[in-house]
């Protein structure tokens, strides 16, 4: 795909997704580079462009910024930040090892505060998993962002119903088609920390690979009652960050 999209040309393919292809892009004015995703059979109503709206609204170190979107008939071209690549990349193919417990700390304190700044806008992102962090290099520093809200949908009230969400970062609440609030993302971010710490997909336990304050944050996000489950603030001022 070689074309020019209003203001941003579009260059080669960097990969496919759930939800469509993501392509490098690059503002022709300056020349920043950039990806857009391209979304086929999308539903251009008035509800799915609000939420673009909202989602282009969010702005923080620690989320991907959709920096503009474009709807040309049922395909939909959003530009966002570029990053390096996945946080599952990351681990298993560039360090090749278990993270410090310096690195863990980190990675935990910035995808939490990524998850305040969604929730805070009363948006799910629904899909929380090593596919969907990414990473960039600033320096000796990595940041971690959350990505991919494709699925993310402002709340109506305090609670929506749907069915989605990747196998086992899935919340058994969602998996069970029932009702379902924000804390269904603190369980697939539990696990997504049990990747970190196993670096394998079929492992996704941590009672026997965790101690101490580590050990005890995870099990609070993973209860299986919803109502007993920690909440993203509650993680950042947990013992664990705190030593």
């Amino acid at each position: 795909m070689d074309h020019e999209l209003f203001a941003y040309k579009i260059e080669y393919l960097l990969g496919k997704g759930g939800f469509g292809e993501v392509y490098k892009g690059k503002y022709k004015k300056t020349g920043e580079v950039v990806a857009i995703k391209v979304i086929k059979n999308f539903e251009s109503d008035p509800v799915s462009k609000r939420e673009l709206e909202n989602l282009r609204g969010l702005t923080g170190e620690n989320i991907v910024r959709l920096i503009d979107f474009t709807i040309l008939g049922n395909t939909a071209y959003l530009i966002m930040e570029l990053c390096d690549g996945d946080v599952a990349t990351y681990v298993l193919k560039i360090v090749k090892r278990k993270l410090t417990d310096s690195e863990m700390k980190d990675f935990i304190r910035q995808t939490t505060s990524g998850l305040t700044i969604i929730h805070d806008k009363k948006i799910v992102h629904r899909d929380i998993k090593p596919l969907n962090i990414l990473f960039v290099r600033k320096g000796n520093k990595i940041l971690y962002k959350l990505a991919d809200f494709g699925l993310s949908k402002m709340i109506s009230g305090t609670q929506y119903m749907t069915y989605c969400g990747t196998g086992g970062f899935m919340a058994p609440e969602v998996k069970s088609q029932a009702h379902a609030n924000n804390l269904a993302d603190i369980w697939s971010l539990g696990k997504t920390f049990c990747f970190i710490i196993s670096r394998n997909y079929n492992d996704l336990e941590y009672e026997d690979k965790t101690e101490g304050n580590l050990k005890d944050l995870i099990s609070r996000m993973l209860r299986i009652n919803v109502r007993e489950r920690i909440t993203a603030d509650k993680i950042l001022s947990h013992p664990y960050l705190r030593n």
